[in-house]
């Protein structure tokens, strides 16, 4: 997946996972599991392709997106 403008990749950091779910219940249950111990990059939030989406580094210092389908 692409960075967020501003972001500039770190060496270790070339992977960036993304789940893509089908409800924002789901996201906010895997963004809070993933958070623990992290970093949020990019709180879970609306945005214009999405009702839930986030960045997150988690324990281990892997990078996350969680993005939620939009309903059709």
């Amino acid at each position: 997946a692409d960075y967020l403008p501003g972001q500039t990749p770190k060496s270790g950091s070339s992977i960036n996972l993304m789940i893509d779910v089908k409800d924002v219940a789901m996201a906010e249950k895997l963004f809070a599991a993933l958070q623990t111990g992290g970093q949020v990059v990019m709180p879970l939030q609306e945005t214009g392709f999405s009702p839930a989406t986030g960045q997150v580094i988690d324990r281990f210092g892997v990078e996350w997106q969680i993005v939620t389908d939009v309903s059709e």
